[in-house]
């Protein structure tokens, strides 16, 4: 079992090279510093608990400078697209937040929220939605191409809802693509779809048992000459 590293850093223990000044954080630079660092500096400055298994982190280097004052909440974003774009993902608990591979993701679960009140942002959530009209299951289908790699859609049988599970700003544009689809148009275009559907297979069955009879005869009378033809050869 993976030893649990647990990050509550306090400012006796190291020192943080992310200053935060009456909300704002200061100018600063990471070069070549590593995952753990970053997310020790992270975890003192912001004097949260992080909490993290035992990550692969070969190669794995911070690289990005600050050179000018940035709100905390726009580093805040900064830091969760930083920890995105190494594999990595931060799930929020009750009072404190894990840091697991994005593979993982679907394994440790998330925030839960509607439609309406989840963050745009790079966290991995899971959110609510519901349809105007019942298209669920055909708008999950065809959205799937468009969920980043690590996220998921499932639909309900209700016919109207839907649950993403990816980051904010991935299911921000998922949900705008939806609303285009989410009209009686699309209803009336997958009718049409299943009644063309139903002819051909009617076209295809549509003959009589009658007729099959009479066609299966015809081609045994048909296999019966031509073994008699050939007899007559010998």
């Amino acid at each position: 079992m993976n030893k649990i590293l647990i990050l509550l850093l306090l400012p006796v223990l190291s020192y943080s090279k992310i200053k935060i000044v009456n909300g704002m954080v200061q100018p600063m630079k990471y070069e070549n510093v590593s995952i753990e660092s970053f997310l020790a500096d992270y975890a003192q400055a912001l004097d949260i608990t992080l909490l993290s298994g035992k990550l692969s982190t070969k190669n794995k280097k911070v690289n990005f400078s600050i050179s000018k004052e940035l709100p905390l909440k726009s580093f805040k974003e900064m830091f969760l697209t930083i920890l995105s774009s190494k594999g990595y993902a931060v799930v929020k608990d009750k009072s404190f937040s894990r840091v697991i591979s994005s593979r993982d993701i679907r394994y440790g679960g998330g925030e839960f929220y509607t439609s309406s009140d989840f963050p745009r942002d790079d966290r991995y959530v899971m959110v609510f939605h519901e349809l105007r009209n019942p298209l669920a299951h055909s708008i999950a289908r065809n959205m799937r191409p468009f969920m980043s790699r690590y996220g998921r859609i499932i639909n309900f049988n209700d016919g109207h809802s839907i649950v993403i599970h990816d980051r904010g700003d991935q299911i921000d544009k998922i949900l705008g693509i939806m609303s285009k689809l989410d009209n009686k148009k699309s209803i009336q275009t997958l009718a049409k779809l299943g009644v063309k559907k139903k002819k051909k297979r009617y076209s295809l069955d549509s003959k009589s048992l009658d007729e099959l009879k009479v066609e299966k005869l015809k081609l045994e009378e048909e296999i019966l000459k031509r073994k008699i033809e050939k007899r007559s050869r010998q």
